[in-house]
């Protein structure tokens, strides 16, 4: 069932923002994102800096063979890896006659495909990941629904931002104070 435009913004303010830990963000942002209009499936990487690896941090419908197959996806292997690069949105109609998805993206035998980046604050040209939206159907994302998935991007890239500095400043607490935490 997909939300309205306004359901979906009001969700994603009210929920990324009251969260602290990251696999929760992430696993959110993926509940929300199905909901969008004709989306199928939904996967999130995330750059992890100490392998230089684009992973899959949360996912929704993601078949087990892919996830076997790019579930970790090496620099500079890719259209993942292009568009954490380039910073750039992608927006393709029919994946399976694309020469731009690549094996593992055919073979999820998908049509329509979204990937726009997630980007964080403080000006890095890179994107941090890359959200991909799938669809069964041969779809061309229009400006609305452009709009949404930027914004649920920018708010993933906000509330990341401000998992990493809570989960810092949680951590000179505990040292400053010696709080046990469990």
């Amino acid at each position: 069932m997909a939300l309205e435009d306004s359901e979906l913004i009001k969700r994603v303010d009210t929920e990324l923002n009251m969260k602290n830990d990251i696999e929760d963000i992430y696993a959110t942002s993926a509940d929300i994102l199905l909901q969008l209009e004709n989306i199928n499936m939904v996967m999130v990487y995330i750059v992890d800096p100490s392998s230089d690896q684009a992973v899959i941090v949360s996912h929704k419908n993601v078949p087990d063979s892919y996830l076997a197959r790019a579930a970790r996806i090496d620099r500079p292997r890719g259209i993942t890896w292009k568009l954490i690069v380039e910073n750039d949105i992608l927006n393709i109609k029919n994946s399976q006659t694309d020469e731009t998805i690549g094996p593992a993206g055919k073979a999820l035998d998908k049509k329509g495909v979204y990937g726009v980046p997630i980007a964080l604050s403080g000006g890095s040209k890179e994107a941090r990941g890359v959200i991909w939206l799938w669809s069964n159907d041969e779809i061309s994302f229009d400006s609305d629904q452009h709009r949404l998935a930027l914004y649920v991007a920018q708010k993933v890239g906000l509330a990341i931002t401000w998992s990493e500095k809570y989960a810092e400043k949680r951590e000179e607490w505990k040292n400053k104070f010696k709080v046990e935490t469990q």
